[in-house]
């Protein structure tokens, strides 16, 4: 079973290609998306990314899963990332990848609100990547 990767900001400070200039191109490992590809062309289906915000508030609830891929950054506020696995403090700086069919919630820490900026990769028909465009 695939799980969730969580990266700190000083992942970032050592793992980097370097640019042109003064300019730094920072990566995470890659990840493999064709078996979601196969899968959603295999339904017919077409694969796109959405960009989207989350805006989660201190909650609790039950752990869920998406068909789709999701990275996410966190751009302000602090909170728990919660798998099967166990749980991860995060905060602002930190980024996530969360494979398709994973089990997670993300849970701010109490009276903040945690803001995830995600890009969502799935079908064009899957529900979750239906994030509104402003």
């Amino acid at each position: 079973m695939m799980q969730c990767f969580v990266f700190k900001p000083d992942y970032l400070a050592t793992h980097y290609h370097a640019g042109s200039g003064d300019a730094q191109c920072f990566y995470l490992p890659p990840f493999n998306i064709s078996e979601l590809h196969s899968a959603i062309a295999k339904d017919g289906g077409r694969m796109i990314a959405r960009h989207g915000r989350i805006e989660v508030t201190s909650q609790d609830d039950e752990l869920h899963a998406h068909p789709g891929l999701t990275f996410v950054t966190i751009v302000a506020g602090s909170g728990v990332f919660r798998t099967a696995e166990g749980d991860h403090k995060v905060r602002a700086g930190d980024k996530l990848i969360i494979p398709p069919n994973v089990l997670h919630l993300s849970v701010a820490d109490t009276h903040t609100t945690m803001i995830e900026d995600i890009v969502y990769i799935g079908a064009e028909y899957d529900v979750q990547s239906m994030v509104p465009f402003v």
